[in-house]
């Protein structure tokens, strides 16, 4: 009996010299690409081995396997025909089909796809076929047979530029009826759309003729039949050009809003509320035009809320805005008790600083003292000893600093010997009545004797500098 036994030595393992493989074969099993059946064969049919052998040819063996694998994509016989034209077209120069320019977007699953629809060969769409259209894919996804197509391709005017009405009556009518308004010459291109809602029946037609009528151009306007032509044409006519197109009268219309409105509250006012809550706001039209065209926004509780504070004007509201840096209605509200909102920009733009609550406390406190402008406060500042300044804070609003000592009865002439005399601008108020301000001031003064000596000490200055004046001379000024 014959036996057979395996080899000594494992596969892979040198022996002789030389790799060994044991029970191993290289074949790989592989399905022949579908052929087009015999119901398209004919003049003009491809055949796959003679595009895969063009497409070899022309871009190199390397490129077959991705053109197979397209190939195997396609699940139709005609959509398989539609490819392989299409790469006929790419790699064969002397193709029938190289001429059509071919769309990328012929992919396998748009080839069956057009299948489906009728199409049967490539230069049905390509070149100035698809011309008024995005591209093949409109075709499919809008399933646009061959014929319509065809008619399609008459339009002067790209799919871009349709209306929604317009769209639907080229996609859905009646071919024929379609073939005859192309066929038609029609004088103005206002008969050419009443033409084509003709085709959609007699709603669409009637509404297009009455808004026609009463003076709308507007497709997008005549095509929004869920409002009346009338509202719609005088929505455009309060409008300002530079807003009357068709959205914007269309969402305006959607929210309410009608030409009183516009007249009453303003364009942005009515772009940005409805109707309803505009007439439900318990605000005057004329204050929440304002405030809305102020810039600052919020909704309609904030406005109340600066209304009952006091903004009635937009400008004041904008001005105030500005000054305290903030739209936080807190804020504002809480500094319009004190000052108007042109009070604050006018000292903001003085103090080059944004305006806080304290500053709006201190310049109300100023206007009832008879301080308008930061100009009438001049004349104390300068009247301020420079090294009495030096207690400030950072934080410390300078305005409440000056409305403590004019509301005190400094006078700048009076604040010159209170600071001379060593005590600090911020307790100048405090010291409006005492008598021997020179005294008063020592424990300031020596505070300043004993700051010298350390930056002396410490190498800041060559020699510590004494207080500029005497006891003799801190009331004139002599010495300075």
């Amino acid at each position: 009996m014959t036996t057979i036994s395996r080899p000594r030595v494992d596969a892979g393992v040198p022996a002789g010299g030389e790799f060994k493989a044991y029970g191993h074969s290289d074949a790989v099993l592989s399905l022949p690409a579908p052929a087009p059946s015999d119901a398209i064969h004919g003049e003009g049919t491809l055949y796959p081995e003679d595009v895969f052998a063009h497409a070899a040819a022309y871009s190199g063996p390397g490129v077959v396997p991705a053109v197979e694998r397209q190939y195997a994509m396609t699940t139709t016989e005609t959509g398989r025909q539609l490819l392989l034209q299409k790469l006929d077209a790419y790699y064969n120069r002397e193709s029938e089909y190289a001429g059509s320019r071919p769309s990328n977007d012929l992919t396998p699953q748009r080839c069956d796809q057009l299948a489906e629809l009728g199409y049967t060969d490539i230069r049905q769409v390509s070149g100035g076929k698809v011309k008024n259209l995005y591209g093949i894919n409109s075709i499919t996804e809008n399933g646009i047979t061959p014929d319509r197509l065809e008619i399609i391709g008459r339009f002067k005017r790209h799919e871009s530029q349709w209306s929604a009405w317009e769209k639907e009556a080229y996609l859905t009518a009646p071919v024929e009826d379609l073939d005859a308004l192309t066929s038609t010459d029609l004088p103005t291109p206002k008969d050419e759309y009443l033409a084509t809602m003709a085709l959609l029946g007699t709603e669409k037609y009637t509404r297009a003729r009455d808004a026609m009528a009463v003076g709308i151009k507007f497709r997008g306007l005549i095509e929004a039949d869920h409002h009346s032509p009338e509202l719609l044409h005088g929505l455009y006519q309060a409008l300002p050009t530079t807003k009357s197109n068709a959205w914007n009268i269309v969402q305006l219309a959607d929210k309410g809003i009608t030409p009183d409105h516009l007249k009453k509250y303003g364009t942005k006012a009515c772009e940005t509320f409805s109707g309803k809550d505009l007439d439900a706001s318990g605000l005057k039209p004329a204050v929440i035009k304002g405030l809305v065209a102020s810039g600052v926004r919020g909704d309609l509780a904030y406005y109340r809320q600066l209304h009952t504070a006091g903004y009635t004007k937009g400008s004041d509201l904008k001005d105030a805005s500005r000054a305290l840096e903030t739209t936080d209605v807190t804020t504002l509200t809480r500094a319009r008790r004190h000052a108007s909102g042109e009070q604050m920009a006018l000292f903001k733009g003085a103090t080059k600083k944004k305006i806080t609550l304290d500053d709006a406390r201190a310049i109300g406190r100023l206007a009832k003292a008879g301080i308008d402008e930061p100009d009438q406060l001049r004349t104390w500042t300068t009247s301020i000893h420079a090294e009495a300044n030096r207690y400030i804070d950072r934080d410390q609003s300078l305005l409440a600093i000056h409305a403590d000592f004019i509301e005190a009865g400094v006078t700048p002439e009076r604040l010159g010997e209170i600071t001379r005399a060593g005590i600090p601008v911020t307790e100048a108020a405090a010291h409006a009545k005492t008598q021997d301000l020179w005294a008063a001031g020592k424990t300031f003064r020596d505070e300043y004797a004993a700051t010298e000596q350390r930056r002396f000490e410490q190498r800041w200055i060559r020699e510590p500098k004494p207080w500029a004046f005497t006891e003799a001379t801190y009331r004139d000024g002599a010495g300075q």
